[in-house]
């Protein structure tokens, strides 16, 4: 990691996420008060969508750097 920006942002990127969670579930059951049942499938959701979201962002820029290298 020593010289190495990557390995950072990806961490960084990890504790974001993480963050988001909490923040959700802090507000699920301390703000909005809704069932417990029903925490667990929605953030399944949500970060079924921060994937499909982090998979847009970094899938595309690479296809187009890839095309670029090969000509």
């Amino acid at each position: 990691m020593k010289q190495n920006f990557n390995s950072l942002l990806g961490m960084l990127l990890g504790f974001a996420v993480l963050g988001l969670v909490v923040i959700f579930g802090l507000l699920w059951f301390l703000v909005f008060n809704f069932p417990e049942g029903a925490f667990v499938p929605s953030i399944t959701v949500l970060l079924v969508l921060i994937a499909a979201g982090s998979r847009l962002l970094v899938l595309h820029p690479a296809e187009k750097k890839y095309a670029a290298l090969e000509g």
